[in-house]
């Protein structure tokens, strides 16, 4: 059967004919098919008429109230979808001018005293010289020398500590930011997946009508209101599930929503 339907699609887009003409089409209210129903119906009595004439003007609206949820999410999703890349970027960026400023700052003062710790080798280099010429007075002179430059690199030293500290801290609270904004966005994953299962429960909907709709079109024309009631019936069966489920996409995607201005809170 399978095979079938591929071989049998395959075939209606080779002679340009839509695939849906042949595996049924999805329903359309216009008034063509109405007249059609009341042609069809028009012999059934007042009473079963006006409910099968009243049916297909719910259906009809059905439908309609199904387009208008559809825009709907169609277009929240479409937003959420856009806050989450930009959120996702933020996230990239995230404290980014505050540590390249701290980055020059670690780059500055290392700059700035890299003179200091070249007088320091270049003393002690020295004072290792005149310690092997045993000359006590310049070996004096050298060592003082060099002592005060200690303790200025010591200094120097613990100003450059400081700087990458500061360095440091700011990235790992970037970090420690970031994994808290992404497991916020985590959370989105459990309401896409229930949009998954309420998209593949409209989808098995959408079949089914279409099924239907081909029933009702084919009692349309042998004017059988039994049958005809009876899809119409079903339809409004599948109609009122897949509202449902567009009604709870719609649900979701305002929790979806909630969660990314969550999100982009903890970026300010």
């Amino acid at each position: 059967m399978k095979k079938f339907l591929i071989l049998l699609v395959t075939g209606c887009l080779l002679l340009g004919v839509p695939p849906v003409s042949i595996l049924g089409a999805s329903p359309e209210f216009t008034d063509s098919v109405k007249d059609q129903l009341k042609l069809a119906v028009e012999d059934a009595g007042t009473a079963r008429k006006n409910s099968l004439i009243k049916s297909y003007d719910s259906l009809s609206a059905l439908q309609k109230e199904h387009k208008t949820w559809e825009s709907k999410n169609t277009s929240l999703h479409n937003t959420n979808e856009a806050k989450l890349s930009g959120v996702k970027k933020k996230i990239t960026e995230l404290d980014s001018a505050k540590i390249r400023q701290l980055e020059q700052k670690v780059s500055t003062v290392k700059q700035k005293y890299q003179p200091l710790f070249d007088s320091s080798a270049l003393a002690n280099k020295q004072l290792a010289s005149a310690k092997k010429l045993k000359d006590k007075a310049l070996t004096k002179l050298l060592q003082t020398q060099a002592n005060g430059l200690k303790t200025a690199c010591t200094l120097a030293r613990q100003e450059i500590r400081t700087r990458e500290a500061e360095l440091k801290e700011a990235k790992a609270a970037r970090t420690r930011k970031s994994a808290e904004i992404r497991k916020i966005l985590g959370e989105i994953d459990t309401w896409k997946a229930r949009i998954k299962t309420e998209k593949s429960s409209i989808s098995a909907a959408n079949k089914s009508s279409a099924t239907e709709w081909s029933n009702f079109k084919a009692a349309l024309k042998k004017k059988d209101t039994d049958r005809i009631a009876g899809a119409l019936t079903r339809l409004d069966t599948l109609f009122s599930q897949g509202l449902k489920s567009r009604k709870n996409i719609n649900a979701y995607e305002v929790k979806i929503a909630e969660i990314l201005t969550k999100a982009e809170a903890k970026l300010k």
